[in-house]
């Protein structure tokens, strides 16, 4: 029976190289800090619950524009329960673009979203992703945190009792 001693001697390690302290360490810690950067600019910081806040952080550091906050409430119910979202969108009396916003969500809406579930029972990233369409698609929409016009349309239209 053969000495598997001397064998296991023969064998070598594989040689691996040091990394060598320098530039290319100082160079790598730069391109870990733009990545972070590019990272926190496009998708929010790792803390954001939502895309639409990863978009809104985008937006409110590129632009340095203060964004107009959801009322709090439900769409569509007045006094303590809620706000009017035509007058939220439009203070002015501006009822023709309201109805063409409006209509427009409405019209894209079966191309992305569930018409059979509510709001809150959509795919989160759906949902997110149609709310980004529609923020892009209509600029005015940009000018509102979380594109929460879109949201509240939606509320409206997919008939949702509950947030």
């Amino acid at each position: 029976m053969p000495n598997n001693s001397i064998h296991k001697s023969a064998r070598t390690k594989p040689t691996r190289r040091k990394k060598k302290k320098g530039a290319n360490t100082l160079e790598r810690k730069q391109q870990l800090a733009d990545q972070d950067n590019y990272s926190t600019l496009t998708f929010g910081s790792p803390n954001s619950e939502s895309p639409g806040n990863r978009l809104r952080e985008a937006k409110s550091t590129r632009n340095h524009r203060r964004l107009i906050p959801e009322p709090t409430g439900e769409p569509g119910h007045g006094g303590d329960k809620g706000y009017n979202l035509q007058k939220e969108l439009l203070p002015e009396d501006n009822s023709d673009r309201y109805n063409r916003l409006r209509l427009s969500v409405r019209k894209r809406t079966p191309q992305y979203l569930n018409m059979t579930k509510t709001l809150s029972r959509q795919p989160k990233l759906k949902l997110a992703h149609f709310v980004q369409k529609m923020v892009k698609k209509f600029p005015y929409f940009q000018d509102f945190e979380d594109g929460w016009p879109v949201r509240a349309i939606l509320y409206g239209y997919l008939g949702n009792s509950a947030r």
